[in-house]
């Protein structure tokens, strides 16, 4: 045999490079032992739970990681962190995080610190900072009194982290040590407190519990690292020093044991070892900037190797760095003849020993096994296997040395756990890979069995060498085990044994044997061997030779167990012999009657297999003689072991005697056992069914379902159904025990007795009918039967329509008791059977009745969309497809999912025609993907087919068309198939049906089928559109609908033109849009189809109308397709907003409700209380749920409000959620809250996630009802809030009482009951008052009440109620505002009337103090009622506003007005304008205080007109009261629109006056646009100063027309210099006018 030499060469290969970390800065702490010194220092903070302090001054420099630091934070958590980056104190107490960097924790874990103090002490150069926890709680709800320091010296930087005294905690779990940017592994130092203490730069201790080690006075110290000092040696990681049976490939591995390193010496031989430095394979090996070294080529086998790495910084090496040595693993090269039972050197759950492993996937590898029995995994032999877990492909290699054309075997035993899923393959090849195997000994071969699979094959190398052997383990994810036993290579012989010995029809003295040839050429000749089981084929037996393979070997003994072996017989030489084999012979059934003693011959078949309790026949049990009882001892003994369990059987065949009434069964038996676990039982089965030991039988048992729990003798009787007569039956008594429990005696049966009877000998009437009497709906094929009674041997049948009966068949004998007829649809027919017998004896029957079904047949045209339920329709058929919600084109669809274990399906239609020469079946279908479903298509591969089958009878069907990878487009969408039926060998006028058979090649996924269309097609065209009308219902202006699709057909044959292009007509044409990518002109062929698109985008309210027109080339016919909308505005105008889910309509009005992803509906809904959990509402009727319990995991659903106007400044979104704990390890369940400028999830800005478990963020106590309110600023425009249900199929998600607000607002609403309402607000300004209203005329009235705080028209106003829902006359409301003071005066008004004041006094007021008002309203109007209180005691209100308004005149201008009731200390008024919602930058317009109004009555009436407004501009105006004292109150906004804003803004027609407007923009930058009018023609100047009064830029222009012009300055003087910023005047010149203003040009 040829020896292999193996040369080592080594290389490098770099794993990484080297990154300054934390050991670059500290040396390792150094544990000792002092005296805790405490400090009174000032105070870090407030303390208490996760508290963070301000920045702290160090009070002087901190070197730290390369960071100078002068300020620092302190956590009540336990930390200091550097700098004053860190906003809040953290409880993610993990050191390698890169989320809190830099800190020093002490003692980092989730505290509560009572005293936190620091203080710097000592002088420059050499001061100490120190901070102090002192009162500690070790997690927050533990006891106080833990105390500790931290100290920062100056000039050394180094750090101290000191424990004072300290207590048992409570439920701890903190880190300690230090660590630096940026994180990660290698940048901390993680301490485990002990004797001595250890650390870590790689993992984070983050539980330390005990304080055993932390007395007070321990001192853990960080020293700086002298960067001129040596390097310390480095630390092992792999191999281990001294380890054995290491790779001969391997990786050296070691980290750094501190200081700064630059590189790495290597040092690697076989010489050295102790204290002597190896070196005659790598002599400081110096390049090396990683922590480790990988050999390119192998070592030498079972070599000791020993290797030294000597850090080094620059300037010096690491100083006594110690040697390590590890020893390679034995050459594991084979030489046949080999065998492997991995009975040597293996670990139980390991890799298996010796070889080398490849994944193809999955990651579990073959594993040693000598203790698992279970899932097959039992060894053949020995005591040792190997197995492959599930879901695992995976090679396992071994060098062999093999010589060149020498014929060689391999041999291996493979079993599973199931019948499918696993296969084994043997190659070999040159290298030790998957790619290296190109040569198969035995092709990937299917496991089928439990039992272990005998593989083999031959093999000849073509050159002597090295090469590998590999074996291949193939697992679906069923079966789970693979095991693998007894592999050999040997040396194949010159004849070759036969293998796979199978045995089949088996009867009571033959069977036919088999096996499988091996030899090639193949022998012709073989001995076979046979005798009782265990004999011996070398001995006394009986031997035959033969030519034939398969063999019938005959005269055999019925109901006997024989063994047999085989052996092939070639020029002159034998093989070994192959076997055994084993087969037990049929028993000849016995006739009855039956008794059985077990006396003499036994003719029952005993499986007891390898049970441990047994059948056995002897006289133990002591009956009578002979009884079968249950032994643990071969018979020995009449008792079980009930500790392990056994099933086991006794059985005989019986052959039934026709005609008879019934069968007895009785026998004697015993039987201890236990309950339902230990016992007899007894079953009658088809003597194809073989009873297996070890198997308990499931089905058809007869009698009581145990005999057991009785131990003297007793006699059972089982009467067996007449059923069984004229057949034969398989009698089996078996025993089954589990391995507990118990008690003896085990059972025993004796006097086994089967008897019969016989009927009457005289006929009696007929009974049973099928069909039933007074059936209906019966089939056209349906057979008459009946059973006959008594002695019956001819019939007589009488059969017709009703009133037509007649004889149809007399002395009727075969079949005695059915009868076929010939059947119509939709008939009642009569029919009644004469029982006879051979002596002329008759007895006639009842005269039964039934009514055939209705003609199933659909008349052609017939579509079927699946849209009218998710059943399969009438008359359809199917074994799998079922109908489905998501699965068609619209709606629903036919659907079924392939994969593994359901590999093909059927639907079948119902009969359809009758047929012409151009009927043509057309259906829509798609392939998708089962993951992700229906986002991703499904590639057809081989295998992958839809055939499309026809059958004129209903049973034979024909294929007609395939759909397959050949000719089908992968797609998400559905595509239309058109097969014509003529093309079948099918005539005119037949009646068909069409069979979908769907089959899987490879994959899961699912196959949909929907619209099934049967049409006869025209020669020549015909014109269809789908749908031939659009009504898109109600939608929000300024938005755009979903486009509906329209389809144009050609349903007939020869050409459709469709000519012009597709356009809208009609009066709303413009408020919709349509998508057309058609050329034109458009010609469809036969069932050709063209598509467009038309969407509703209205742009105004109102019902809107129009038509989409479609031209084509039939007489030039135009289709005016309907279109008709209503444009709506759902635009949430007034905040504040609420809405509670209390109508019944969901989603309400403008709400948007949609599916996002995944299987389940994706729709939330309403619900008035919940389950899974069960909750009530949160407030009112109703509440929205998303059923996350019924859908699928990763199903999300949107619901989003209507569109929300709102303006600049702060918002407010607030709802309620129910949280809960069951399901509390779904992460991905719960509500994400959006906003964004359309109702969809594109571009969304996510508010927050709220997860429904209550132990998941945020996290919660306990179940319940949680208010959640975020804060939105600056948001101006149209937005919608979008909450997101998330479904992890766990439980419900429920949402409730959703309020938009502004600062200082809330609303909350009630519904009445007997005319009386109680509201409750929600805290408004700290204030949270209830609402009563009493004597409400609508009984049931749902009232709305908006709170706010000084947001109204009123001076001193402070809280504001508003009241909505119904008619407030006469009632009475009570408001407990909880001001804590009782109001001087309050105001209401019934809008849109004046305000009226209520003071202490007035008559209508009940109660009045500093708590509670309740007064009466007299007045008779229906509108709603505002309700104002003042901010403080004693305030009045001085000025009450009855109206303010501004109306845009015909000439656009603005003519604002308003009225004021009352007037007190009133100096006068100012009106300021802005283009944008924005007092603070609004401009004052008049030029003079307005003090002027008229009076009538007690009010005074004030008007102004603003002239310097432009069109297409929107305006907001200010009113400012202003009191004598010059305080001043602001009402308003009033908010107008002049023409359209969306255009350029534009001066009015008509000037008035001649005037200089402000300049527009201002402030600018670069440009702005100087704006004046002129009353009449005339010449223009327009100068433009600095504030030094130097003139910039002159305009000179002349108008021949009065009007509105304009200038525009690019911020450049006359020379084209641009002008630096600041403030500039602009003067306008015109006849005898003149007028200034200030612009500011900005940069």
């Amino acid at each position: 045999m040829k020896k292999m030499i193996i040369i080592t060469l080594l290389t490098v290969t770099f794993m990484g490079v080297l990154v300054a970390g934390i050991t670059n800065y500290y040396n390792a702490p150094v544990a000792s032992q002092g005296t805790y010194q405490e400090i009174t220092g000032t105070s870090a903070g407030a303390g208490g739970d996760a508290f963070l302090s301000p920045a702290l001054d160090i009070g002087f420099t901190f070197n730290y990681c390369g960071t100078a630091y002068t300020q620092l934070k302190m956590a009540s958590d336990g930390y200091l962190a550097l700098g004053t980056s860190q906003t809040s104190s953290s409880l993610s107490n993990n050191l390698s995080t890169t989320s809190v960097l830099p800190i020093i924790a002490s003692l980092w874990d989730d505290l509560t610190s009572n005293t936190m103090s620091y203080t710097t002490i000592g002088t420059e150069p050499n001061r100490v900072f120190i901070a102090q926890w002192k009162n500690t709680k070790w997690n927050y709800n533990g006891t106080a009194g833990q105390n500790f320091q931290i100290r920062l010296y100056e000039t050394s930087d180094k750090i101290e982290l000191i424990y004072g005294s300290m207590i048992t905690p409570n439920s701890p779990s903190a880190s300690i040590g230090i660590n630096c940017s940026p994180g990660g592994s290698g940048n901390f130092y993680s301490i485990t407190p002990g004797n001595p203490i250890t650390y870590s730069t790689t993992t984070s201790n983050n539980s330390i519990s005990a304080i055993t080690y932390l007395t007070s006075g321990t001192t853990y110290t960080f020293t700086k690292v002298d960067p001129n000092a040596p390097p310390l040696p480095a630390v092992i990681v792999s191999p281990t020093n001294g380890q054995s049976n290491v790779s001969n490939l391997p990786t050296l591995s070691w980290s750094s044991g501190g200081g700064i390193v630059t590189k790495y010496l290597v040092y690697f031989g076989t010489d050295g070892g102790g204290t002597s430095t190896p070196a005659n394979i790598l002599n400081g090996y110096d390049n090396l900037t990683s922590t480790s070294y990988t050999f390119a080529n192998p070592l030498t086998y079972n070599t000791t190797y020993y290797w030294q790495i000597v850090p080094y910084n620059g300037v010096n090496p690491a100083a006594n760095c110690p040697i390590w040595s590890f020893t390679t693993m034995d050459d594991p090269t084979i030489y046949p003849p080999f065998t492997e039972g991995f009975e040597n050197g293996n670990t139980h759950e390991t890799a298996v020993l010796g070889w080398t492993q490849e994944s193809v996937s999955g990651s579990n590898v073959w594993t040693a096994n000598n203790s698992y029995t279970d899932y097959n995994r039992t060894p053949r032999s020995g005591n040792w296997n190997a197995f492959l877990r599930y879901s695992n492909t995976r090679w396992m290699f071994k060098p062999i040395q093999l010589e060149a054309d020498i014929n060689y075997r391999a041999i291996i035993y493979a079993r599973q756990n199931a019948t499918s899923g696993a296969s084994i393959q043997i190659s070999y090849g040159a290298t030790a890979s998957a790619a290296g195997m190109t040569n198969a000994i035995i092709s990937n071969t299917n496991i089928t069995n439990g039992e272990y699979q005998r593989l083999e094959g031959i093999f000849t190398p073509t050159a002597s060498g090295l090469y590998y052997i590999g074996i291949l383990g193939t697992l679906n994810y069923s079966p789970y085990y693979l095991s693998i036993d007894d592999i050999t290579i040997e040396l194949a012989p010159s004849v070759i044994e036969p293998s796979n010995l199978i045995v089949s029809s088996i009867t009571g003295n033959s069977a036919v044997l088999g096996w499988t040839e091996n030899n090639i050429p193949p022998a012709t000749t073989w001995d076979i061997i046979y005798g009782a089981p265990g004999f011996n084929p070398n001995g006394k037996a009986t031997q035959i030779q033969v030519t034939s393979n398969p063999y019938t070997l005959t005269g055999l003994q019925p109901s006997t167990t024989y063994e047999w072996y085989v052996r092939a017989v070639k020029d002159g030489n034998t093989s070994v012999w192959a076997g055994p084999s084993s087969f037990t012979t049929a028993q000849i059934p016995a006739e009855l009657p039956l008794t059985e003693n077990f006396e003499g011959d036994i003719n029952w078949t005993i499986v007891n297999g390898t049970q441990t309790n047994k059948w056995f026949v002897g006289s133990v049990p002591a009956y009578s003689g002979n009884s079968a009882y249950i032994s643990k001892d071969n018979g020995t003994t009449y008792e079980y072991n009930n500790g392990s369990s056994s099933v086991v059987h006794l059985y005989r065949d019986i052959s039934f005697p026709a005609g008879a009434l019934e069968y007895n069964l009785s026998f004697m038996f015993k039987c201890g056992g236990e309950s339902t676990y230990d016992g007899l039982k007894v079953f009658l089965v088809d003597t194809a069914t073989v009873p297996t030991a070890g198997s308990q039988l499931s089905t058809e048992q007869i009698g009581n379902t145990w005999y057991n729990l009785t131990t003297a003798w007793t006699e059972k009787t089982i009467t067996i159904n007449n059923a069984v007569a004229g057949t034969t039956k398989r009698l089996v008594f078996s025993w089954r025990n589990d391995s507990s429990g118990g008690t003896q005696p085990p059972a025993a049966i004796d006097n086994i007795e089967l008897t019969y009877t016989m009927p009457n000998p005289s006929p009696e009437p007929p009974s049973n009918p099928v069909p039933s009497n007074v059936a209906t709906n019966v089939p056209l094929n349906q057979i008459l039967s009946w059973t006959n009674n008594g002695t019956v041997t001819k019939v007589d049948v009488y059969f017709g329509l009703t009133d037509n009966m007649v004889l149809v068949s007399e002395n009727q004998t075969d079949p005695l008791n059915s009868y076929d007829p010939e059947l119509e649809y939709s008939k009642t027919y009569q029919w009644k059977i004469v029982a006879k017998n051979d002596a002329g004896e008759t007895a006639e029957g009842p005269i039964w009745t039934f009514s055939t079904m209705v003609d199933p047949t659909r008349s052609i045209p017939y579509l079927e969309t699946f849209d009218a339920s998710t059943s399969l329709p009438a008359n359809w058929t199917t074994d799998y497809f079922s109908v489905g919600s998501s699965h068609g084109v619209s709606s629903n669809g036919l659907y079924k999912n392939l994969y593994d274990y359901s590999t093909s399906a059927y639907v079948t239609t119902p009969p359809v025609g009758p047929l012409t020469d151009n009927t043509t079946l057309q259906f829509d279908y798609r392939y998708v993907e089962y993951s992700g479903y229906p986002s991703t298509a499904h590639t057809l591969v081989a295998g992958d087919k839809l055939e499309i089958q026809i059958s004129t009878d209903g049973t034979n069907f024909t294929t007609i068309h395939t759909i397959d990878s050949s000719n089908h487009i992968t797609s998400t969408s559905f595509a239309t198939c058109s097969v014509p039926i003529t093309q079948a060998k099918v005539s005119q006028d037949d009646i068909i049906k069409i069979k979908f058979l769907a089959t899987r090649g490879e994959g899961d996924y699912y196959l949909d089928i929907d619209n099934v269309y049967f049409r006869h097609i025209s020669a020549e065209p015909i014109f269809s559109v789908t749908p031939e009308s659009k009504a898109f219902g109600e939608f929000q202006i300024n938005t755009v609908s979903s486009a509906q699709v329209f389809t144009i057909k050609n349903n007939g044959g020869g050409t459709l033109t469709i000519n012009p292009a597709l356009e809208l007509i009609g009066a709303n044409a413009d408020q919709f849009q349509l998508t057309d990518t058609n050329s034109y002109p458009c010609e469809l062929g036969a069932s050709a189809t063209m598509t467009v698109s038309v969407a509703f985008a209205p742009t105004s309210i109102g019902e809107k109308t129009a038509n989409l027109k479609i031209v084509d080339n039939l007489s030039k016919t135009e289709h005016n397709i309907p279109l008709t909308g209503t444009g709506v505005d759902y635009t949430i105008y007034t905040i504040p907003y609420l809405q509670g889910f209390d109508g019944v309509i969901f989603p309400p009005a403008g709400w948007k409700n949609e599916k996002i992803s995944g299987t389940g509906s994706g729709l939330w809904d309403r619900v008035t209380s919940g389950s899974s959990p069960s909750c009530a509402t949160h407030s009112g009727a109703g509440m929205a749920r998303f059923n996350a319990f019924s859908m699928s995991n990763g199903t999300h659903g949107i619901l989003a409000t209507p569109p929300v106007q709102l303006e600049s400044g702060q918002y407010y979104i607030d709802f309620w959620m129910y949280r809960d704990s069951g399901y509390s390890t779904y992460q991905d369940e719960g509500i994400k809250v959006y906003i964004n400028a359309t109702p969809s999830l594109t571009g969304a800005t996510e508010i927050a996630y709220i997860h429904r478990p209550i132990n998941l963020e945020p996290v919660v106590a306990s179940s319940g009802w949680y208010e959640y309110n975020y804060v939105l600023d600056n948001l101006a425009g149209t937005k919608y809030f979008i909450f997101e249900g998330i479904s992890n199929y766990g439980n419900n998600i429920f949402l409730d009482d959703i309020r938009i607000l502004k600062p200082d607002t809330q609303i909350n609403q009630g519904t009445a009951s007997g005319g009386y309402v109680s509201i409750i607000i929600p805290s408004v300004h700290t204030i949270s008052p209830t609402i009563e209203i009493a004597n409400l005329g609508q009984s049931d009235a749902t009232v709305t009440v908006i709170a706010g705080y000084a947001d109204v028209a009123l001076p001193n106003a402070g809280l504001s109620l508003t009241l909505t829902g119904a008619s407030f006359s006469g009632t009475t409301i009570t408001i407990n505002h909880n001001l804590g003071f009782s109001p001087s005066q309050i105001a209401y008004q019934i809008l849109p009337n004046g305000w009226n004041i209520l003071t202490p006094t007035n008559p209508s007021v009940d109660i009045w103090n500093n708590t509670t008002v309740s007064f009466t309203i007299s007045a008779k109007s229906d509108g709603d009622v505002a309700i104002v209180f003042p901010q403080e005691a004693g305030q009045t209100l001085p000025v009450t506003l009855s109206n303010f308004t501004a109306v845009v005149t015909s000439e656009n201008f603005v003519n604002i007005a308003w009225t004021a009731e009352t007037e007190t200390n009133h100096s006068g008024y100012n009106i300021y304008r802005n283009e944008a919602k924005d007092l603070d930058n609004a401009i004052k317009i008049n030029a003079h205080l307005i003090d002027q109004g008229s009076e009538i009555g007690t009010q005074n009436n004030y008007f102004y007109t603003d002239f310097e407004v432009y069109t297409n501009i929107v305006y907001y105006y200010w009113l400012e009261s202003v009191s004598l004292n010059g305080a001043s109150d602001f009402y308003g906004p009033l908010t107008v629109t002049i023409g359209d804003p969306t255009q350029e803004p534009l001066p009015p027609v008509v000037p008035m006056v001649t005037k200089l407007y402000n300049a527009f923009p201002n402030p600018f930058n670069p440009n702005t646009n100087i704006r004046y009018s002129l009353k009449e023609a005339g010449k223009v100047n327009i100068e433009i100063y600095n504030m030094k009064g130097q003139r910039i830029k002159a305009y000179h222009q002349e108008h021949n027309a009065p009007g509105y012009y304009q200038v525009s300055w690019d911020g450049r003087d006359e020379n084209g210099r641009v002008v630096s910023s600041g403030i500039y005047l602009y003067r306008l010149t015109t006849g005898k006018y003149t007028a200034a203003k200030k612009m500011i040009l900005a940069k």
